[in-house]
């Protein structure tokens, strides 16, 4: 019997799928007007489409509101969101339905160990599929490892807080973990809603289970009688952040070729005196974060249109409004002009990632003790680990541990300053410089492909901010007194890996 070659072709492609889902390209057709688009943009064709399925998460999110009941909620944010992956990804898709099938199977079959399962389930996955992405002789110009790293912290956290209800006492839980802990096994329908919803894979923020199942089922904040009043329809706020997404693609668009990493290994570069290319190292590390940027606050005008990204109301001048920072990835401006130390960077860029590591890694790892530099340590681990093992991702991380730690060493030096002095605009100024400056320098080990590469980067300023963070952060403790007062600004005094 032979079979028809149409037919054959597609039993091959499922079987090279079965054998290595990453090899497997089957996808949607590219259109004329996509090959247009791309050239006019001078953007790959896998670019221009992920994008635009970026833009048409927008609208899907949007088209939830039109709906009431929770099974037809459910049922659109599933079909919406696998249809977004796929138009995007193709069978990148596969990648979604392994891990979410064996992580539901381990909380169906093993409730009172399925945290650590997903754990093992997904860690081990992720890496497969970073390996993949890196085993080729060039990388991808687009590749599911961003949304597969979306999905690693949404099975582990449904996972989690479903094993948290089965073998934690009320009284040895947080009080985030009272709030978020799952007493029932969701069906099918509702756990693929929430791994898919509403194209949130695409570019993030996770979110936690039990605050997306309110969402479609309206409760909580988000039923009709809410007090002290319902959900309101989040036009203007969505349009905003709509808006800023905007901004910052023209910025990456415009910017990057003048000033991003590509800059740093011409001649022009070289040249510049040891000051300038301080503010060069600067300026590119800056600019390769506005992609980001445009992605989550896409995404984010998405949730809000949706109405997921409503927190309640708050008391502002006697006033109550409405806020809605629950999909908030990142306050760019506020790190950028308020952020004093390196901490608060991280309490205001990539924050659901941020609040994962902190809840289920970092707190965890503690206890009921107070959290210090190893679990710190531990914690930048796994977030290097959830990055990929490249190595320029493990120099990053293990270089973020002595930035942040050495905030903790500039309070020590600010206590013994006079007061008028460490309360003063210019002192308060530096040291916002500083922290965003060390960021965008250590962030280029991020996005520089080989490590040898990175490192011939920063010896052109000698490595200067490695060796002060570093020796700083090992040494100050033990020349310099505890500080004086502990300051609580904007979120600081919480520790969050970035």
């Amino acid at each position: 019997m032979e079979w028809p070659s149409g037919v054959h072709k597609q039993l091959l492609e499922v079987a090279i799928a079965i054998e290595d889902p990453l090899t497997f390209k089957h996808a949607p057709p590219v259109m004329e007007w996509e090959l247009q688009l791309s050239s006019s943009f001078n953007l790959q064709q896998e670019v221009l489409r992920y994008t635009l399925c970026l833009f048409a998460s927008v609208l899907v999110g949007a088209g939830i509101r039109l709906l009431k009941s929770p099974t037809a909620r459910h049922l659109y944010s599933m079909m919406s969101g696998a249809a977004l992956i796929y138009i995007a990804f193709g069978a990148g898709i596969l990648h979604v339905l392994i891990p979410s099938a064996l992580t539901y199977l381990a909380m169906a079959l093993s409730p009172k160990h399925c945290g650590a399962l997903a754990w093992a389930i997904n860690l081990a996955y992720l890496q497969y599929v970073h390996f993949g992405n890196m085993a080729g002789p060039t990388p991808p110009a687009m590749d599911f490892t961003g949304s597969q790293m979306v999905l690693f912290l949404k099975l582990i956290s449904i996972a989690v807080c479903y094993q948290d209800y089965r073998v934690k006492k009320r009284e040895d839980m947080t009080p985030y973990q009272v709030e978020h802990a799952l007493a029932r096994l969701p069906s099918p329908l509702q756990f693929l809603s929430y791994v898919f919803s509403l194209g949130n894979l695409l570019a993030g923020p996770s979110i936690e289970y039990a605050e997306y199942e309110e969402f479609i089922e309206h409760k909580g904040v988000w039923s009709p009688t809410a007090q002290p009043q319902p959900c309101p329809n989040g036009f203007k706020p969505g349009c905003i952040a709509f808006f800023k997404s905007l901004v910052f693609l023209m910025a990456f668009l415009h910017l990057v070729p003048r000033i991003g990493i590509s800059t740093l290994f011409t001649e022009d570069y070289r040249a510049l005196p040891g000051a300038l290319k301080t503010l060069a190292l600067f300026a590119a590390g800056l600019s390769s974060q506005f992609k980001y940027c445009f992605a989550w606050m896409l995404m984010e005008a998405g949730c809000i249109f949706a109405g997921l990204g409503f927190e309640g109301w708050e008391a502002v001048d006697g006033k109550t409004r409405p806020k809605w920072s629950r999909c908030s990835n990142v306050s760019f401006f506020k790190m950028l002009f308020t952020a004093e130390s390196t901490r608060m960077i991280t309490v205001h860029w990539n924050k659901a990632t941020g609040n994962f590591l902190r809840r289920y890694v970092y707190e965890r790892l503690a206890g009921k003790r107070r959290p210090g530099f190893k679990e710190l340590m531990i914690t930048q681990l796994v977030n290097a680990m959830w990055h990929g093992l490249a190595p320029r991702y493990l120099t990053f991380f293990v270089n973020s541990v002595f930035f942040i730690q050495f905030s903790s060493v500039i309070s020590r030096l600010e206590g013994l300053l006079p007061e008028a002095v460490a309360k003063s605009y210019p002192w308060r100024g530096l040291k916002v410089f500083w922290s965003n400056f060390i960021v965008c320098y250590i962030v280029l080990a991020f996005h520089i492909i080989g490590v040898h590469n990175t490192w011939a980067i920063w010896s052109t300023v000698e490595f200067w901010p490695n060796i002060l963070i570093i020796v700083g952060s090992l040494v100050g403790p033990y020349v310099l007194p505890a500080p004086r007062r502990r300051k609580e600004q904007d979120g600081a005094g919480k520790t969050k890996a970035a």
